[in-house]
């Protein structure tokens, strides 16, 4: 319930804070690079073990809160280089690429339905 609440706040107010839109304009790439397979299943696991291995468990809701906090940060600083130098590259490319990506489905969609 406190999510949906939460939700329902966010949707239906508009945020005037430069950080947090800038932020929230990264979200997706800090997602992608977070959730990334190589990440998920490789580079998780060895942290953890490494922790476990030097540490133990004794204290784990600290050690992930910081290597949460961690994560954000290096995804963000990827996100942030990546909107400063590939972005506007790739969205020409995209601009030329999707029409005749589009035209070319559209065809093929024609002829799929031509068969029946």
């Amino acid at each position: 319930m406190a999510a949906f609440a939460l939700f329902n706040l966010v949707r239906t107010s508009s945020f005037q804070n430069k950080f947090v839109n800038w932020l929230s304009g990264l979200s997706l790439l800090i997602y992608i690079i977070h959730e990334n397979i190589l990440v998920r299943s490789y580079l998780r696991p060895y942290i953890f073990q490494r922790i476990y291995l030097r540490f133990g468990y004794g204290h784990i809701v600290l050690w992930v809160l910081l290597l949460a906090g961690f994560y954000f940060v290096c995804t963000a600083i990827a996100g942030a280089v990546y909107q400063s130098t590939l972005q506007k590259l790739l969205h020409r490319i995209s601009d030329i690429v999707y029409p005749v990506l589009q035209r070319t489905c559209l065809r093929l969609e024609s002829r799929l339905m031509s068969l029946k």
